[in-house]
């Protein structure tokens, strides 16, 4: 009893705390504003989405370890395994998204969720391809554009973690250049998260960098916390900024 009493009363602060930010927060907010609210996400991020990750995380380091064992032969069903993984790991943020979010997930809401994504990831996919065959046609215009694609990939992934879920949640669609509109004032908050987020995934190296069993069995393993970790603080850094979105957005239609 005592326990749920403390749980409620802690979500309680955290609601009450994020609606503060999130009416209080003026145009140009300090990049600690931000950096606040993600933290204060991070630090009642659900049990249910830890165990979500956490099964993710798991299953994505043993498909690592499996990958190492087979060297340079690798069956092409490894390829249809690293799909499902990534499909799942989406699935897994989605799920997490909406409990924190306090609505029910849907097929319709993690299709939109979904979708936002693939947009979002598509200009650096593009950009990747085309630096590709540029190096094979030695094209210098090609790796111009190549170059101000990845640019433009890397403004609309730092800066619009938080689309995909208002997205998922709104009944209409919101244009990307309506979501950028609504990072006004945090921009700076979000390039630093997300810079902060980026280096835990460079904190363990990968099997791939050594030839003994043991020693690929325990990166596998610290591979699995730094995946979870990394999970929570991409989850908890969208949710933030998703609520900020909302909150613009909302503003935005009754100006």
């Amino acid at each position: 009893m005592a326990m749920r009493k403390s749980a409620t009363n802690r979500a309680i602060w955290t609601s009450f705390t994020l609606k503060r930010h999130s009416r209080c927060m003026p145009p140009n907010a300090a990049v600690p504003s931000f950096l606040t609210l993600a933290m204060a996400e991070f630090g009642t991020f659900p049990r249910r989405g830890l165990v979500y990750l956490g099964a993710i995380g798991a299953l994505s380091g043993l498909f690592d370890l499996f990958v190492w064992t087979q060297q340079d032969d690798i069956p092409l069903l490894a390829d249809v395994v690293l799909g499902a993984l990534i499909l799942g790991w989406f699935s897994a943020c989605y799920a997490s998204s909406m409990l924190m979010m306090k609505t029910r997930t849907s097929a319709s809401g993690f299709g939109k969720f979904l979708a936002t994504w693939v947009m979002m990831t598509t200009p650096s996919l593009l950009a990747a391809a085309l630096i590709i065959l540029a190096f094979e046609w030695s094209n210098t215009p090609a790796y111009v554009a190549g170059g101000l694609m990845i640019i433009a990939g890397f403004v609309v992934l730092v800066l619009l973690p938080g689309w995909p879920i208002v997205q998922a949640l709104s009944p209409s669609l919101i244009r990307p250049l309506q979501a950028l509109r609504a990072t006004r004032g945090y921009r700076w908050g979000l390039t630093l998260t997300a810079f902060l987020s980026s280096t835990l995934n460079r904190l363990v190296p990968t099997t791939s960098s050594t030839t003994d069993f043991a020693t690929a069995c325990v990166l596998a393993g610290a591979g699995i916390v730094v995946s979870v970790a990394s999970g929570m603080a991409i989850v908890s850094i969208s949710v933030a900024a998703a609520r900020l979105m909302d909150s613009k957005l909302r503003s935005a239609k009754l100006t």
